[in-house]
């Protein structure tokens, strides 16, 4: 009997927890794409006793360690199934993230395994995916913006773990955060750059030069290593300013 553990980890954001109302699915199939072992869409929420988000061992992830070093899995989330291949086959172990019910996130890799063979422990199997959430900040929808005059514009970035970007463990100018703004037909209207304003915050001003209904959308880059996220859509209108001689 083969026996398989798989983690799934946010690239550069620890392990994927549940701390932003996420949860890692698992589907493993085999060369043909047949589903292994019953395998599908599996919540990766085994080997946690401890009451924990999953995110695992954070001082431990987040000490640096020597090249080689094998993932501490201490707390994490798993999941674990056993099979019996007829003979050595590669399997492909493909996870998709879903935050509010959203899919954020897909990732997957290959392994080959045969009759007997245990991967577990040090040499479980790991799917790295992308490891930052973003949303645009809006407190009602659609969004309201005043034509020709300097707005207030928002976004949050998260780890995919559940951590805040704090200016600290993650410093703000590691992160470049932009909003971009389309209309209704896809095209570019405008894009606004956004700082580090306070935990788990990028904002800035922007001075809208068109009216009429938009989209606006927030994008972030991990600069230091790649990490990627992007927002939904949220929808928006520009009110043109009515002027006291106009009343």
């Amino acid at each position: 009997m083969t026996t398989i553990t798989v983690y799934a980890i946010a690239w550069g954001g620890k392990f994927i927890g549940q701390g932003q109302d996420g949860i890692a699915k698992l589907t493993v199939t085999d060369p043909s794409g047949k589903i292994v072992a019953g395998v599908q869409d599996a919540p990766i929420t085994q080997g946690n006793t401890n009451g924990g988000d999953g995110s695992g061992d954070t001082p431990a992830i987040m000490q640096s360690v020597p090249w080689g070093t094998p993932v501490d899995k201490t707390n994490a989330y798993s999941y674990t199934f056993s099979f019996e291949p007829a003979q050595p086959v590669r399997l492909t172990f493909t996870v998709q993230v879903y935050h509010n019910g959203v899919l954020m996130a897909t990732a997957s890799n290959q392994q080959v395994v045969w009759p007997g063979l245990v991967l577990s422990g040090a040499t479980s199997v790991v799917v790295v995916l992308p490891g930052l959430l973003t949303n645009v900040v809006a407190a009602h929808e659609p969004m309201v913006f005043f034509y020709q005059k300097p707005n207030p514009l928002s976004v949050n970035v998260y780890m995919m773990c559940g951590c805040k970007i704090d200016n600290y463990y993650w410093p703000g100018a590691n992160f470049n955060v932009k909003a971009v703004i389309t209309d209704t037909n896809g095209k570019l209207v405008d894009t606004v750059p956004l700082t580090w304003s306070g935990l788990a915050t990028f904002s800035g001003s922007w001075t809208p030069q068109t009216l009429g209904n938009l989209w606006v959308q927030s994008f972030v880059v991990e600069t230091i290593n790649g990490n990627t996220a992007c927002s939904g859509q949220v929808p928006a209108y520009i009110q043109p300013l009515v002027l006291a001689a106009d009343q």
